[in-house]
């Protein structure tokens, strides 16, 4: 029962060489959301009027 409690089971049980290249795989995977979403403002802020109607419409 004790040799139970004292084995390290806290997720660390992996191979030394995993986070490294898993870590890369994120950091690109964000990069390229993040393109992807200001090329999408850009698009949307481009439709936009230069100026808007200070009088309200009636």
């Amino acid at each position: 029962m004790l040799e139970f409690l004292a084995t390290n089971n806290f997720g660390d049980t992996r191979g030394p060489g995993l986070a490294g290249p898993l870590a890369l795989l994120l950091i690109v995977l964000l990069g390229v959301a993040t393109y992807f979403l200001i090329r999408s403002m850009n698009k949307h802020l481009r439709k936009l009027p230069e100026r808007f109607d200070t009088k309200p419409r009636q």
